[in-house]
């Protein structure tokens, strides 16, 4: 089970998950889909105890990403480690 706090800021929603499951990529979206049912609001999701990225969690923000889009939001990556912008990167989704 992914844990993780949760806060607004105007427009925004900050997720900061203590660290991102790789057994079930869709529970990131679930709270998501949460945060999207409770209030319309572009989300951050602070990345700050997440040391590195599979494919499988990259999976989930992909994901997050695409149904953010569906209802015209931003998604915002912060916090990032080294190792994350590296993924980012070599996936040409740095932008």
């Amino acid at each position: 089970m992914i844990e993780l706090r949760q806060e607004s800021f105007g427009n925004y929603s900050l997720i900061t998950p203590t660290s991102l499951p790789t057994d079930n990529a869709s529970e990131l979206l679930l709270e998501v889909e949460k945060i999207l049912f409770k209030k319309h609001q572009h989300i951050v999701i602070s990345l700050k105890h997440v040391e590195s990225l599979f494919s499988v969690q990259l999976s989930s923000i992909i994901q997050v990403y695409k149904i953010l889009q569906e209802f015209n939001l931003r998604l915002i990556l912060c916090d990032l480690s080294y190792g994350i912008v590296n993924v980012l990167e070599m996936t040409q989704m740095s932008n």
